[in-house]
């Protein structure tokens, strides 16, 4: 421990009153242990460098805290954790059976986990090379029967799923939802139930709830699936439901209004629940703008076939590339008629290739015909198609990340494709002005402030809960597209959803609160165990009893919402933070940091940041095509499929370790109970 000495002499001559005790400083993280703060860095933005691998991460205590540097180093592949050297995991985590010494319970586990996580079929443990395998590693494993695995796999299903369920009861956590229809190869309805939600410790999470059968695809059918789903979960706090822009989805919100209506378990009565999927609305946008195929676009795909077409025109088309030191990498990729982004991927790789292209047609004598070769001005549309497109499908990746925080995104880019379709609709070009004018107006039906009502307000609020914005951006972008008078009224609209937002969180915490009091703290002056023990009041006595009661919880709840105007208020008018060039501001630790002073909003940012926008993955994005089950899965039932399908999410998403207690033993499974039938 390094230690300091004083001067005596230089004490004395710098005396001063006695100061009272200071305030204990917090020990610092663990974490430094492994970072090293970078040199040179601006002061105001501090960095720190992993000792391991040399990566180097932003770590202002204010910004961004310690969480994004615990995470690299949960990742950084050049660290070892000598704990992660015992002999044996501890608890009865999945995630923890690291073990030296062999037991069969141990290896039947991992065969069961390794099954689901790489989606193997249960006949695999029976196969010849498998046995082989096993018996190189240890003969003493048994191997078990693949009845045996199915039981194995669904018994990790029923423990994960218990975990995961004591983790949301106990927590109280406010969920968000995201549904997607699945249809397997025999035509059967499968509907996908996702949660989302901020813990504790402000990380975000998605987990799968349910995948079950559906009888069709009504309104009323999702709605009553989404409800017996969450009863079953024992859910009754819910905030978003992310659906696609089917009119059977709007039957389906309707329905769960009316249902979680009377349990309060909506915020504002539901009002704003029902969020449409992002990706789907732009992958509509651009779908439309693109349906009347310009004719560059069908000469330059002719090519691309008829290359294609043969191995010898592929071996012709590469020794020309080869001979024009061009790479034929990606650059003879088919589009499919359902996904816009395959049409932007082929013109983008031909355009690579276009001096080969062309010498094809100098040498070729069965090249297409001449009407169908495509011309110079063809390859200048397509690389006009390619710089327009290729924007919408940066913003579609965006829209569709599943990991990380995306209702913050949605009015930067809402933003950004308004302000580049105006921007190609003054050009001269006939054709770009005819897609843009097509994309407005579909733009305008969707996501058009003024003429569109399906625009959730929260997606608005969102960049108001970012400290980097707040509501002056907002105002500021509603002036760049709108009048003065229509950004002064949609400028006020999001400010009112925002604080009766916070009203509403205020009023349901001053509730919880009040119970929780109630419920375990007696009122000072009465020792009353039971109602018998209550002494008769006269009738006139005890409305003025009542009375008093009423008009003092009247006056808390009135200082209630007082604090809640303040509290908005004081956010509002504190100066943004100012992050320089591309300085990253991880939103979740910036609230998590600041909670503490803004006790009410940080709950209603935790809340808004767990929305997603879109209710697919990145890679189905940009279909306009459903999503089908593959052959193994759709040969298993239903209540097999969804064994796998939800365990698998459980296994490889993060544990919720500090939400609540790991639970001691295994679920059991009686023999001959077993509520799946295996189909292989």
């Amino acid at each position: 421990m390094t230690s300091f000495s004083v001067d005596e002499t230089s004490n004395q001559s710098c005396s001063s009153p006695v100061l009272g005790k200071r305030k204990p400083v917090k020990p610092p993280s663990s974490v430094w242990e492994h970072f090293i703060k970078v040199e040179g860095c601006d002061p105001k933005y501090p960095r720190a460098a992993c000792k391991h691998c040399g990566a180097s991460y932003a770590c202002d205590s204010k910004r961004n805290g310690t969480t994004n540097l615990k995470r690299h180093l949960e990742k950084c592949k050049m660290y070892v954790n000598p704990l992660e050297d015992n002999v044996e995991g501890e608890g009865d985590s999945e995630s923890n059976l690291m073990t030296a010494s062999f037991t069969q319970e141990n290896c039947r586990k991992m065969l069961a986990r390794m099954v689901i996580l790489d989606e193997l079929p249960f006949k695999f443990v029976e196969s010849e090379g498998f046995h082989q395998f096993c018996r190189a590693l240890n003969p003493k494993f048994v191997i078990p029967s693949r009845v045996t695995v199915a039981k194995d796999c669904f018994q990790m299903y029923m423990k994960e799923k218990k975990k995961l369920k004591n983790a949301l009861t106990r927590s109280g956590q406010r969920v968000c939802l995201t549904t997607d229809t699945w249809t397997s190869v025999q035509n059967i309805n499968y509907m996908v139930i996702t949660a989302h939600f901020i813990d504790d410790d402000w990380n975000l999470h998605k987990r799968i709830l349910n995948f079950c059968q559906v009888a069709n695809h009504k309104g009323d059918t999702i709605g009553r699936a989404i409800e017996k789903c969450l009863e079953g979960w024992g859910i009754d706090r819910l905030f978003t439901v992310t659906v696609d822009n089917a009119s059977s989805n709007d039957v389906a919100i309707a329905y769960l209004v009316k249902k979680f209506k009377g349990r309060n378990g909506l915020v504002l009565d539901g009002e704003f629940i029902h969020i449409r999927c992002c990706a789907h609305i732009l992958n509509l946008i651009v779908s439309d703008a693109l349906k009347d195929l310009h004719v560059s676009i069908i000469r330059i795909r002719n090519a691309v076939k008829y290359v294609r077409s043969s191995p010898a025109r592929l071996q012709i088309f590469k020794d020309f590339a080869k001979e024009d030191k061009m790479s034929t990498k990606n650059c003879l990729t088919m589009d499919v008629p359902t996904r816009w982004n395959s049409t932007f991927t082929m013109l983008d790789g031909a355009i690579k290739c276009q001096k080969t292209f062309e010498r094809l047609e100098e040498h070729d004598p069965s090249y297409l015909p001449k009407d169908d070769i495509p011309t110079t001005e063809d390859w200048d549309n397509a690389k006009v198609f390619v710089k327009f497109l290729k924007t919408f499908s940066e913003v579609t990746m965006k829209f569709s990340a599943s990991m990380s925080v995306t209702s913050n995104i949605f009015f930067h880019e809402l933003c950004l494709i308004q302000e580049i379709i105006r921007e190609y609709s003054s050009y001269e070009n006939a054709l770009l002005s005819q897609m843009t004018l097509s994309m407005q107006t579909k733009f305008n039906k969707y996501w058009g402030i003024t003429t569109s009502e399906k625009t959730n307000l929260l997606l608005y609020v969102s960049v108001v809960l970012d400290p980097r914005y707040k509501l002056a951006y907002v105002n500021y972008c509603f002036n760049e597209f709108l009048e003065e008078d229509c950004a002064k009224i949609w400028t006020n609209k999001v400010e009112e959803a925002f604080r009766r937002l916070c009203d509403d969180y205020y009023m349901r915490m001053s509730k919880e609160k009040y119970s929780q009091t109630q419920s375990c703290t007696p009122i000072e002056g009465f020792g009353f165990q039971s109602q018998s023990e209550i002494p008769s009041i006269s009738s006139s006595g005890s409305y003025k009893a009542r009375a008093t009661v009423h008009d003092r919880f009247k006056q808390s709840n009135k200082t209630c919402l007082d604090d809640a105007k303040t509290e908005v208020t004081r956010y509002l008018d504190e100066a943004r933070i100012d992050c320089m060039g591309d300085e990253y501001l991880d939103l979740l630790t910036w609230w998590k940091v600041n909670a503490s002073r803004f006790k009410i909003i940080s709950q209603v940012a935790r809340d808004i940041y767990s929305i997603p926008i879109s209710t697919v993955p990145s890679e189905s994005a940009f279909s306009t095509g459903g999503r089908v089950l593959d052959s193994f899965r759709s040969s298993l039932t239903p209540q097999t499929a969804e064994a796998l399908i939800c365990a698998q999410n459980w296994i490889q998403s993060k544990p919720l370790d500090d939400m609540t207690e790991e639970i001691d033993g295994a679920e059991e499974i009686d023999e001959g109970n077993i509520l799946f039938e295996v189909r292989i």
